[in-house]
């Protein structure tokens, strides 16, 4: 691609950006009143400013794109001795865009995908499973903390039925498979999960910004795509497809795997409700407190 073909397809997503901007907006409104408000127990997620939503979102997504690459690079995947090593660009139609292009570009596009399919879809979708299952499920005796782990239930359920959607949008893209894929919808649930935890949509754009843009900057196609030469390191092309995932891109890799499910991990764990990380915080104390008595007692005998 050039910086020409790129600021075409840009005019698009910024109209994306400005009409789904508007629906998100009062979608987000819909969920603070149905679902936040309603919540007695907050994750601390939940509770952050847009700056420090913004800051986790560009960490996790730095690390998330450092971490996935990172087998590639000591397997030397990345090395034309590589086995099954192929250009990203045999033709060299591929020219080094501008840095500030990229930037402008991937803002644009990681937003507009975002508005839609986290800001829109998965805000409407998550609220209203839990206004139904608040409605009809909730048993009489439920205590205060129940409504969290509904939420937590409900945005879980959401979460993956559009991260499937979010995936086979993805799935005419060039040089997709199976493991792409999974990969990106894996990426959806990451990045939804990230908006269920922050109420906002605000994380998961910088993620998503950050993820694509760091592809760009280093020569990896984006989804299939190859948007730029390399601006930072010589990465022309890729071996060991099941590693690296060749000519998809790093998305198209077991790297990626690795690094998302880590990062989801991480994020289902943030996000559920402080009472119950207390719990099981006392839990393993009180067990190690129990085996520390155990051995004194060993120590006595």
């Amino acid at each position: 691609m050039n910086a020409a073909e790129l600021d075409s397809r840009l005019i698009g997503y910024i109209v994306v950006c400005g009409v789904a901007g508007v629906l998100s907006l009062l979608s987000w409104q819909l969920l603070q009143r149905v679902v936040v408000a309603r919540l007695s127990e907050r994750s601390i997620s939940l509770r952050q400013n847009i700056l420090a939503k913004l800051l986790l979102g560009t960490l996790l997504g730095i690390f998330a794109l450092w971490l996935a690459i990172q087998p590639a690079l000591f397997s030397g995947a990345f090395r034309d001795t590589a086995l099954g090593y192929e250009s990203f660009d045999p033709l060299g139609r591929a020219e080094s865009v501008p840095f500030l292009t990229l930037l402008r570009f991937f803002l644009f596009q990681g937003l507009a995908e975002e508005l839609v399919y986290r800001g829109i879809s998965l805000a409407l979708l998550a609220t209203g499973l839990f206004a139904a299952a608040a409605r009809f499920l909730r048993p009489r005796e439920a205590d205060a903390g129940w409504l969290s782990w509904c939420w937590l239930v409900s945005g879980l359920a959401a979460n993956l039925l559009v991260s499937l959607t979010f995936a086979l949008w993805h799935g005419s893209n060039p040089g997709i498979d199976g493991l792409g894929v999974a990969n990106i919808a894996l990426a959806g649930m990451v990045l939804g999960q990230l908006f269920l935890n922050q109420g906002s949509v605000g994380g998961a754009a910088a993620l998503h910004i950050i993820w694509n843009l760091g592809q760009a900057l280093l020569g990896l196609p984006v989804s299939g795509i190859l948007v730029s030469r390399p601006l930072i390191g010589s990465i022309e092309g890729a071996g060991l497809e099941l590693i690296s995932g060749g000519l998809f891109g790093p998305e198209g890799g077991l790297g990626s795997t690795a690094s998302l499910l880590l990062v989801l991990a991480y994020l289902l764990w943030t996000g559920l409700p402080p009472g119950s990380r207390d719990a099981e915080a006392e839990e393993e104390q009180a067990a190690g407190n129990a085996e520390v008595q155990a051995l004194e007692h060993a120590d006595a005998d």
